[in-house]
C-alpha cells in the first residue's frame, strides 16, 4: 500500500505502521529535526516542507495519516487559538486524494472545530505506559481494547492485561539513586551523578510528578506510584522522579527547594513512556528532541488500528 504521513513530527504515527506490517511512502514535515529523525528510523521519501505548499502535488496514496499540530487546541496549552486551517488541510487533502483508509490524531478539543467521525481513546487501553486521551479521526473500526485499569476478560473470555505501568516500562526497583546522590544534566541530555557509588535501593515510596506543562493549578494528586502509566507528556517535559507525594502544584516549588532527591526523566525514559521502541533514534540537541517526543503520538496506538487490515486481508484469503 502506497502510504502517506503528513505532519509525521518524529514518526509516532510510522513507528506504528511500521509494526502493523505496513510502510510509509512518503513522510512531509516542516521541522528538519523531524525529518531527520525520521530518515534514521525509516525508508521512505521525505519533503521538508509545510504541508500548504505541496498539497496540489500530492497524487494518489491508499493510505493518509497524520496528526495536525495540536498546540491551538491543547489544553496544556495557555494561549490556544482553537485556529482549524492545518486541521482543514488535512481534510482537504483527504477529499482530494480519496485514500481508502485515513486516520488523523489530535487532543480532545479537536472537536470544537472539527465535528468528523472520531473515537475518543485513553492510549493506556492500547499498551501504551501512559494515560494520553486523543481523538482518533479514521473510517477504521475501534480496535479492541486490549489493556485495562485493573486488568480483566472481555465478553468473549479473552484477557485484557492491566495497564502498563512506570515501573514495567523503565525497569525500576524502588528509589533509582539515594537521596544523597546529586545529578547534574549534561550536554547530551544524560544524567550523570557526583557519587557513584550510592545506587539503586528498595523504597516503596517511589514518585514521579506528572507534567508541568498542565495549568490546573490545584490538581489533586499530581504524583503518582511508578506502579502506575504516566500521566500525559508534554513538550515541557516536567516529568520528574522524586520520593514523596505532592497533593498541589503550589507545593512543588517548596519540596523542590528543601528536598535533596528530585530529578527529571531523561529523553530516553520519555521516550520509553511515549511508546518508542528502545532502539528509535532521534535527531536534535536535547530541547529539540524532547519537543519532538511530547508531540508524538504513541506508535502502539497506531498499530492497534492499521493491524485490522492486514488480519482483515489474511482472513478473506
Amino acid at each position: 500500500m502506497k502510504v502517506l504521513s503528513l505532519y509525521c513530527g518524529a514518526g509516532g504515527i510510522d513507528e506504528g505502521l511500521k509494526q502493523a506490517g505496513l510502510k510509509t511512502s512518503l513522510a512531509i514535515d516542516c521541522e528538519r529535526d523531524c525529518i531527520e529523525t525520521i530518515k534514521l528510523n525509516h525508508e521512505c521519501e521525505t519533503i521538508i516542507s509545510k504541508i500548504e505548499d505541496v498539497e496540489s502535488s500530492l497524487d494518489y496514496f491508499d493510505v493518509i495519516v497524520g496528526g495536525p499540530p495540536c498546540q491551538p487546541f491543547s489544553r496544556a496549552s495557555p494561549n490556544r487559538t482553537m485556529d482549524p486551517n492545518e486541521v482543514n488541510r488535512f481534510w482537504s487533502i483527504v477529499d482530494r486524494v480519496n485514500p481508502k483508509y485515513y486516520l488523523m490524531e489530535n487532543v480532545q478539543d479537536v472537536i470544537k472545530i472539527c465535528n468528523k467521525r472520531n473515537n475518543l481513546v485513553n492510549c493506556a487501553d492500547y499498551g501504551v505506559p501512559q494515560t494520553r486521551i486523543r481523538r482518533i479521526f479514521t473510517n477504521l473500526p475501534l480496535p479492541k481494547q486490549t489493556h485495562s485499569k485493573y486488568g480483566s476478560y472481555d465478553l468473549q473470555g479473552d484477557l485484557i492485561k492491566k495497564w502498563v505501568s512506570v515501573k514495567d516500562v523503565l525497569g525500576l526497583d524502588g528509589i533509582i539513586q539515594d537521596r544523597k546522590t546529586t545529578f547534574k544534566e549534561n550536554d547530551y541530555g544524560e544524567y550523570q551523578t557526583k557519587n557513584p557509588s550510592n545506587t539503586i535501593v528498595t523504597d516503596s515510596r517511589q514518585w514521579y510528578i506528572s507534567s508541568y506543562g498542565h495549568t490546573r493549578q490545584n490538581r489533586d494528586n499530581i504524583t503518582r506510584s511508578i506502579d502506575e502509566p504516566s500521566d500525559t507528556i508534554v513538550c515541557a517535559n516536567g516529568l520528574r522522579f522524586t520520593d514523596f507525594e505532592i497533593k498541589s502544584q503550589k507545593k512543588i516549588k517548596h519540596r523542590k527547594n528543601i528536598d535533596g532527591y528530585e530529578r527529571k526523566l531523561t529523553n530516553e525514559e520519555v521516550s520509553l513512556l511515549q511508546g518508542f521502541p528502545k532502539n528509535y533514534k532521534f535527531y536534535g540537541n536535547k530541547s529539540s528532541v524532547r519537543k519532538q517526543i511530547g508531540n508524538a503520538v504513541p506508535p502502539q496506538l497506531i498499530k492497534a488500528f492499521f493491524e485490522q487490515i492486514l488480519l482483515t486481508n489474511k482472513a478473506e484469503r
